[in-house]
């Protein structure tokens, strides 16, 4: 039983308790040190008598906020670049091209259709006069396995405008007369043209007889240049029916050139005009060094954009020797509103397009693709063939030596 004494302090007791609370609350821990211990200790007792009886009101803790945890902003949702074709130069940033790099050193399967096996041509220009002659040891086919089918790219066949006679200045047909260049193999080797792109490049000329007419391949891959940088694989220049051995069976010397922009491994980005030029520069190289009747450009999606887009429409010169160019998954007319094609500079020049109808990375018909490509140059007095297989996608599929060695003997 309580005595009176703590009756009667009980009510003083909680009055003090309670002016201590508040003082906490109000002042903070450390203005309560300007209270004397004289007024605490008379709490500590009370409180402590209180929880010996195990009666009496509790006092309210002072209620504790959590601090507030202040959440970040969520960060915008990175938007993925537009990538459009640029149809001017000096950088066309054209096509997204994705790099599908083989596992194996197998070529794949070529599917067979019927429409792969169709060629488109438009109505032929005059061959050039004093081009290779297909006979005489050449090692070539005569045949002409080519269709006479001409539904395509936009520009009717009919009415492809007629070749004029080549520029005198052109010496279209005649042979580069160059000599002492070796015929032999070369490793990768690096050039450096005369605007200061440098680049490296593989030469194949072993076995290829001199005392014959002798033919230039020259090969620029697509993004990644998985071909060039993997020459025994069958994937482009290795393998049986790959370009080096197709071409040395036509006596024709191979070049697999690498781009200057080693950033991206590609041609179509960058400073495409450079790019052009130091190609030509290479290729005018070779001219002067072997007795050079004929060149064939072949190119695979960046590559071919690289042929058509950007080398033959600022140095058509080059095809002043005779050939032509096949070109895989690409192959646009030219970027920017000016070039030097003209019809009497491609009397007699062949060219070859073939991508497939699911191609998306090149598509055919985009305004930069395979269609319009082939319609621009049929317009100015090329030799239009094309192949665009139903279903086929955005690769070579080891088809690119079979190819060309069908297009030369074609010719």
């Amino acid at each position: 039983m309580r005595s009176s004494l703590s009756m009667a302090r009980r009510p003083a007791l909680v009055f003090t308790a309670a002016t201590l609370v508040a003082l906490t609350a109000a002042c903070g821990p450390g203005d309560l040190s300007a209270l004397g211990a004289g007024a605490a200790a008379p709490v500590a007792a009370e409180a402590g008598a209180q929880s010996a009886s195990g009666a009496g009101e509790q006092v309210p803790a002072v209620p504790v906020v959590p601090p507030v945890e202040e959440t970040p902003a969520p960060a915008p949702a990175p938007v993925p670049p537009v990538e459009e074709p640029v149809e001017t130069l000096p950088e066309p940033t054209a096509e997204t091209e994705p790099v599908a790099e083989p596992t194996t050193e197998q070529a794949p399967a070529e599917p067979v259709t019927e429409a792969a096996d169709k060629v488109r041509t438009h109505a032929a220009a005059p061959k050039h006069q004093g081009s290779r002659s297909r006979s005489g040891g050449s090692g070539r086919q005569s045949t002409d396995t080519r269709s006479t089918d001409t539904r395509s790219a936009g520009a009717p066949a009919a009415s492809a405008p007629a070749a004029a006679a080549p520029a005198p200045a052109a010496a279209a047909g005649a042979a580069s007369g160059g000599s002492g260049g070796s015929f032999a193999d070369q490793q990768r080797t690096k050039f450096t043209a005369a605007n200061g792109q440098s680049g490296q490049y593989l030469r194949y000329a072993a076995g290829v007889d001199p005392s014959r007419p002798v033919g230039l391949v020259v090969y620029v891959d697509g993004t990644g240049e998985y071909g060039v940088d993997n020459p025994n694989a069958s994937y482009a220049l290795g393998g049986s029916s790959g370009l080096v051995a197709v071409a040395k069976a036509r006596n024709m010397i191979t070049l697999a050139v690498e781009s200057p922009n080693q950033s991206c491994e590609c041609w179509h980005s960058g400073d495409t005009a450079a790019y052009a030029d130091f190609l030509a520069d290479l290729i005018e190289q070779q001219y002067g060094s072997y007795p050079i009747g004929e060149i064939w450009l072949a190119g695979f999606s960046s590559g071919a954009q690289e042929i058509t887009r950007f080398l033959v429409p600022r140095h058509p010169e080059l095809m002043r020797v005779g050939g032509g160019w096949v070109v895989f998954g690409g192959g646009g007319p030219p970027a920017g509103s000016s070039s030097a094609v003209s019809a009497d500079r491609m009397a007699g020049v062949r060219g070859h397009w073939f991508t497939g109808t699911a191609d998306t990375a090149v598509p055919l018909t985009a305004s930069w693709g395979a269609r319009a490509g082939e319609s621009w140059y049929a317009a100015r007095g090329v030799r239009a063939t094309s192949e665009y297989p139903s279903g086929v996608d955005h690769g070579l599929f080891g088809r690119l030596g079979s190819t060309v060695a069908r297009m030369i003997d074609a010719g």
